[in-house]
């Protein structure tokens, strides 16, 4: 098996230069000192942190896997309090991706997720010798309030007051 190992953090809400700068650097900084480690390269998008580990062929994966565990447990406290855990990979060939689907929607985008989840996810989970199958990069949902000041004070609401 190649000796290869990701670490994905997902933030978020987060742009692309906000994880490169609060999250990428400091795993990518902690994890450079890790035993057999050939190279290391990164990847910062929206809302997800990629940093892939390439290691020397006769590097133990399996040692090498407690060690970035090690490692990233260090600079846990260091990292925005939004951040997710993060994930570590060790790649073997039976993860490979095989297929790469892009959607998009001239109408209803912001319920293209729970088509994509409900129609295709699913139905393609249920398929015989599909490994997995997920979704990335689809639009979140969130919900703005615009607050009258003067009715707030109307009613006495102080703790939103500027």
């Amino acid at each position: 098996e190649p000796p290869f190992i990701s670490v994905m953090t997902m933030y978020p809400g987060a742009n692309a230069a906000d994880i490169e700068i609060n999250v990428t650097k400091l795993i990518e900084d902690r994890l450079a000192s890790v035993d057999k480690l050939k190279e290391i390269t990164s990847a910062s998008y929206d809302n997800m942190s990629v940093v892939s580990l390439e290691f020397q062929w006769e590097a133990n994966l399996d040692e090498a896997v407690s060690d970035v565990r090690n490692s990233l447990d260090w600079v846990l406290s260091a990292l925005p309090d939004e951040v997710e855990r993060p994930n570590v990979f060790k790649f073997n060939t039976s993860m490979m991706p095989i297929m790469f689907y892009s959607v998009t929607a001239d109408k209803s985008y912001s319920g293209l997720e729970r088509i994509m989840d409900q129609k295709v996810v699913n139905a393609l989970n249920r398929i015989d010798g599909i490994g997995s199958v997920s979704i990335v990069g689809a639009p979140q949902r969130v919900v703005y309030i615009d607050l009258n000041q003067t009715k707030m004070d109307a009613y006495h609401c102080r703790q939103f007051s500027r």
